[in-house]
């Protein structure tokens, strides 16, 4: 599934022009909240790791780095009618509207 939604040329000119894409695993996540040298980067380390889920979690935050909505590989993708990138699409706009 992943692979898939991310290797469309819509998905990716969406993404890639309205927010700053990344990725991370979660036991690096959870080895920087450790690490991290400031309690801003760890608060950002941990918000991240919070709304993460197995398998893959895109998590969705603001520029102030503060949680505002997540879609889970398997929980969200798999109980939507709508084929990922529609049903994708269609959840960023109502979490992000006028983008």
């Amino acid at each position: 599934m992943r692979a898939g939604l991310l290797s469309r040329l819509d998905i990716i000119k969406y993404l890639d022009t309205r927010f700053v894409c990344t990725w991370i695993l979660d036991t690096a996540t959870n080895r920087l909240i450790d690490e991290a040298e400031t309690e801003t980067n760890r608060e950002f380390m941990q918000t991240l790791y919070d709304n993460w889920a197995w398998p893959v979690t895109f998590e969705f935050l603001t520029q102030q780095g503060e949680f505002v909505t997540g879609l889970n590989s398997l929980k969200d993708f798999d109980a939507s009618p709508l084929p990922n990138h529609e049903f994708m699409l269609n959840h960023l706009a109502e979490h992000f509207p006028g983008h």
